[in-house]
């Protein structure tokens, strides 16, 4: 049996159970337990919320390369994805430390953009640039989302909006899409205290249709969770497409034009943003692209209209806090007109 329940950690809750397609975990004194009959599927694990179920003996931790994906692979497709493969291969450790230690010198704090959007482009790539698979990359960009989010919160960034997943996200290899899917399960789980603890408010963006359904629970935990929360905002765009949110406001803006919940000539921009994911939040001030790109892939096609952006060579898993304060930097150096003159 590769599938245990930390009786420490458990909450009693009874999710697991009742997502076992075997009947295979049962109460016991007050906690739960998985017993001989377990397929290792790895379903209970996936909507634990306090993530107290781990696996034991997935030990494949000498693989590497071609082999290590193959091994992934056969076990995605098996269904025993993600939490197997996540606690065993790809864990990648914390930063214990909960500050992050930076250099602000030349940074206006007076001039910090409100709002920072960022496209967290390159993961893959960078994944393969240092000879391991797609999915050590995103990894290795969710820790590096967590330090920007920290810099940016102590610089006096009210918003962070990352692009996490797209709707054109869904092309890609079943076995990268399902990763995704379990790695943004185990975030969500794994991070709710540092958000806490950090004050910091979680929001997302995006369309729930056709996500998994425990991570829908996950990101509806999450918001939940910070709700109270009056520091930063990190709004996580998922299965987000910038067309098809600008689309769905004007389908139901004409749905209640239709009711006589508005007039048409009261429609105004603001009317719109208000029935944008955005709606209550500054527009972005800067935009940031790592990767290589100089493009805006569907990314908040509305908000940004007149926002600054900073594009990067670097990987995002390999993006700095250097980097990140560089981009304030050129910001604040930049002129922003918004289609008028400059006055001095």
């Amino acid at each position: 049996m590769a599938l245990v329940i930390n009786k420490d950690e458990c909450i009693g809750c009874g999710s697991c159970a009742s997502t076992c397609p075997v009947g295979a975990i049962k109460e016991a004194d007050g906690k739960y337990e998985i017993g001989d009959e377990c397929v290792e599927c790895g379903a209970c694990a996936g909507v634990c919320p306090v993530g107290a179920i781990n696996n034991l003996d997935f030990k494949f931790l000498g693989l590497q390369g071609p082999l290590l994906e193959g091994v992934c692979q056969f076990y995605l497709f098996q269904g025993r994805v993600g939490v197997l493969v996540f606690n065993s291969l790809f864990k990648i450790k914390k930063n214990t430390n909960p500050d992050v230690n930076i250099d602000i010198d030349g940074i206006n704090l007076a001039n910090v953009p409100q709002h920072i959007a960022i496209i967290m482009d390159g993961n893959g790539r960078w994944a393969k640039a240092q000879g391991k698979v797609r999915t050590f990359g995103h990894q290795a960009g969710a820790e590096t989302l967590k330090t920007i989010v920290k810099i940016a919160d102590k610089i006096g960034v009210k918003v962070i909006s990352a692009y996490a997943f797209s709707t054109e996200n869904w092309k890609r290899p079943v076995t990268e899409v399902s990763f995704i899917m379990e790695l943004l399960s185990r975030y969500l789980t794994s991070e709710i205290e540092e958000f806490n603890r950090n004050n910091v408010q979680v929001r997302f963006m995006g369309s729930r249709e056709g996500l998994p359904e425990v991570v829908k629970q996950k990101m509806d935990h999450a918001v939940e969770a910070t709700k109270n929360n009056t520091g930063i905002i990190l709004n996580l765009a998922i299965n987000y497409g910038g067309q098809a949110e600008i689309l769905q406001a004007i389908q139901r803006i004409a749905a209640d034009t239709e009711k006589g919940l508005l007039k048409v000539e009261d429609i105004q921009a603001e009317t719109f943003e208000n029935y944008l994911y955005t709606a209550g939040l500054p527009a972005p001030d800067l935009l940031i692209r790592p990767g290589g790109d100089n493009r805006i892939s569907n990314f908040m096609l509305w908000q940004i209209a007149y926002a600054e952006i900073w594009t990067t060579d670097a990987y995002w898993p390999a993006f700095t806090p250097e980097m990140f304060l560089q981009a304030i930097k050129e910001y604040q150096g930049r002129e922003r007109r918004f289609g008028g003159l400059v006055t001095k």
